[in-house]
């Protein structure tokens, strides 16, 4: 089952390049993938053999990705100068759309462009998340790229088009690779796992990797926060080229929301382009025990087994909804019997969440929000951590002191009072008692002290609302009534 922690990976999942495409010469990503057939594979096993290679991220369903794959060029590649011809380069495909599924792979379920695997001799991967994709910076699909045995990137995009995709233009580029040596002293940091939370204290993984000719014996590796050094690790061993050891930095102090971490090292060498690597890290919310779980399904919940669960830090279930029924609002109170660290889980079969016009909000009785989530994506799960405590008096928001709003009920104007310890970007959103957004009015950076802002109500009919104060490390939630 597809899973994943909710603050950080909405964002992540909303658009799949950060940067642009991949350049010539940039150390490439390491990576190692079960192909379709159960058989494991290692980017740097292929490199470190002298062996090219290339990397097809395709999606079953993308057009120009079949004219490609139709066209048998790769075929040719791999049965002459792959394992079954001269063992000379290596072929990868990655499907790399991680909402499509095997059935679309061979055909047989749509969207899909036909069966890409019967015929196909070279490893197929069907991966369940975009780590490859943004590591690899894929702009568009198909995306082609050739990597040279010094692991770097030799041709970021080797399709252009069916009119130069011919067997002659690849074993030109496969030869440009000749002669490609890697830098003496090199080292490089990197890690997939950017989707960390925790209610207490971080832990950090990373991989250190040898990508130069010569041994690697020590490295110094940084933990940063705001260029801030939080933590050093000295590491000492061999690694010989294409190795890599699996590091971590444990029990990191964690900053409340979300904490973006740098890991870096200390050193420069032979190309400091992939020497830090930026890893976001959330400190899960804190609450009281009383909570306050506010459901709005869509017409889809009964069909796709929307449901929510709440386990404690056993994983044993404390509560949970069952099955929910389509196009209904509900609110259940809920008194956790224990201080501790919670997940909160919402389940939904059919991979989209409460898509079509469903929320999920969560609160305590001091209106700290907890969770909220709505589209899930690609996944049948989304989960959040919160870190419940009877004596807990407000949420764990680094620079907002208090917040309170008057008059409430209110027949006009609210005026939002807070108390700012640090300087914070504000803004104040609507949701509807279903949690639908209703607009959202941005206050910019306010710096530290008393701030009173206004807020208009006349969009507004009576009823019940929820008034949700954004600050740069979290959010609070208010029930409003409008007369």
């Amino acid at each position: 089952m597809k899973h994943t922690y909710l603050s950080l990976v909405i964002a992540l999942l909303s658009t799949i390049p950060l940067h642009a495409q991949m350049q010539v010469g940039q150390w490439a990503p390491p990576f190692t993938l079960t192909d379709i057939n159960g058989n494991e594979h290692r980017l740097y096993d292929f490199l470190v053999q002298g062996k090219p290679v290339i990397i097809d991220l395709a999606a079953a369903w993308c057009p120009p990705c079949w004219v490609e794959h139709e066209s048998g060029v790769l075929k040719e590649i791999w049965e002459d100068y792959g394992p079954d011809g001269t063992d000379e380069v290596m072929v990868l495909f990655i499907e790399a759309d991680p909402t499509t599924n095997y059935n679309q792979l061979i055909g047989i379920e749509g969207p899909s462009m036909g069966n890409w695997v019967a015929g196909t001799p070279y490893p197929i991967f069907d991966v369940p998340d975009y780590g490859i994709a943004r590591a690899y910076r894929l702009q568009a699909y198909p995306t082609i790229l050739l990597i040279c045995p010094d692991m770097r990137v030799k041709t970021p995009q080797m399709w252009t088009g069916p009119a130069n995709w011919t067997k002659e233009y690849i074993m030109n580029e496969l030869m440009s690779c000749d002669g490609a040596n890697p830098p003496d002293n090199d080292a490089a940091v990197f890690t997939y796992d950017v989707y960390g939370s925790d209610c207490y204290e971080g832990a950090i993984s990373f991989g250190l990797f040898n990508s130069g000719a010569n041994p690697l014996t020590a490295a110094e590796i940084q933990l940063k926060r705001e260029h801030e050094v939080v933590a050093t690790l000295d590491w000492q061993g061999e690694l010989s080229f294409g190795q890599e050891a699996l590091l971590e930095f444990a029990n990191v102090p964690l900053l409340p929301g979300e904490n973006i971490f740098t890991v870096e090292l200390a050193n420069s060498d032979g190309d400091i382009a992939n020497n830090a690597i930026e890893v976001p890290f959330l400190k899960a919310p804190q609450s009281t025990r009383n909570l306050a779980i506010y459901v709005q399904t869509d017409e889809n919940a009964e069909e796709e087994n929307t449901r929510w669960r709440i386990e404690d830090e056993n994983g044993n279930v404390i509560a949970e909804s069952g099955p929910l029924p389509n196009n209904e609002y509900t609110e259940t109170p809920l008194t956790l019997e224990a201080d501790g660290c919670y997940t909160i889980i919402v389940s939904d079969d059919g991979g989209d969440g409460l898509v079509n016009g469903g929320f999920i909000l969560v609160s305590d009785d001091n209106d700290n929000l907890v969770f909220e989530a709505s589209t899930f994506g690609i996944l049948d799960e989304i989960r959040g951590l919160f870190l419940a405590q009877a004596a807990s008096s407000s949420r764990e928001l680094a620079e907002l002191s208090s917040a309170s709003i008057f008059p409430n009920p209110t027949y006009g104007p609210l005026a939002v009072k807070l108390e700012l310890s640090q300087s914070s970007n504000i803004s104040l959103e609507w949701r509807s008692p279903t949690g639908a957004p209703l607009g959202t009015q941005p206050f910019g950076l306010l710096p530290p002290g008393a701030h009173k802002l206004e807020l208009g109500t006349d969009g507004l009919i009576p009823g019940i609302y929820f008034l949700l104060v954004h600050t740069d490390s979290g959010s609070l939630m208010k029930k409003v009534v409008k007369l």
